[in-house]
């Protein structure tokens, strides 16, 4: 998508084969790290669809999943934007308010227990000690 060179990454322990971006930066790998964190498995904040996620990147709001929660301070310009409007502002606004407003640590841990499933999942029950780590601070950044 970036068009950055890609490589084959082989997995260590079930020898999965899966094509990657070279470019830490890819804007495309950024948006589906951004869906996850604010679709139901993640954060669970109601409004927010990738294409408005990727719209905001491209407004240049979204830099990193800080970001998201500070989308009302863009709330004029939210409305502004087409397609959306006051009603779609104040929405995103109340949505991620009533996120931040329940201080629930379980969306967080949802979200970190999906990308462990999904991970562990790759790895077909093959997991040691140091894959545990790695899955760990894999989750963890």
């Amino acid at each position: 998508v970036c068009g950055a060179p890609t490589e084959i990454h082989v997995s260590e322990i079930s020898g999965t084969k899966t094509l990657r971006c070279t470019n830490p930066d890819c804007d495309a790998k950024k948006l589906r790290k951004y869906a996850r964190f604010v679709s139901k498995a993640g954060m669970d904040i109601d409004g927010i669809s990738e294409a408005t996620l990727n719209r905001f990147i491209n407004e240049g709001w979204i830099h990193c999943n800080g970001d998201i929660y500070r989308l009302g301070v863009h709330h004029d310009e939210i409305a502004q934007l087409d397609g959306f409007g006051e009603k779609s502002a104040d929405n995103i606004r109340a949505a991620i308010e009533k996120i931040m407003a329940e201080n629930n640590l379980e969306p967080v841990k949802k979200s970190q227990g999906v990308i462990m499933k999904s991970m562990m999942a790759q790895y077909k029950g093959k997991i040691d000690g140091k894959m545990v780590s790695k899955i760990l601070g894999t989750i963890l950044k």
